[in-house]
């Protein structure tokens, strides 16, 4: 197993999902990790989005609006102040798995 800078272990879509799970009243749908597994966007039901990012004490999970999310070079960059970039993930990719939610925005 590698670590990333800092000692945190790399994100996969299960650590991501739990990790969003314990945001209040958020019911996981799916997990899109990006493919450096540093970040990872979830979509919960009734148009919700987590952003997922590992740290040494385990995955760091927050709520996000969709007006947070960006298509960039190389994926999608959340936040506004310093943006996390989940590489490799689309807009499409957040459409895919969010159904008719991300609508609900």
């Amino acid at each position: 197993m590698f670590r990333l800078f800092g000692g945190a272990r790399p994100l996969g879509d299960v650590e991501a999902m739990a990790a969003a799970a314990t945001l209040p009243g958020f019911a996981v749908r799916a997990a899109l990790v990006g493919d450096d597994r540093r970040a990872a966007l979830v979509v919960g039901e009734r148009g919700r989005v987590a952003l997922v990012v590992p740290a040494r004490a385990g995955p760091r999970a927050r709520e996000v609006g969709w007006a947070d999310i960006r298509a960039g070079e190389g994926g999608l960059h959340v936040g506004a102040d310093a943006p996390v970039l989940v590489a490799g993930v689309d807009a499409l990719d957040v459409r895919r798995l969010g159904g008719d939610d991300w609508r609900k925005r």
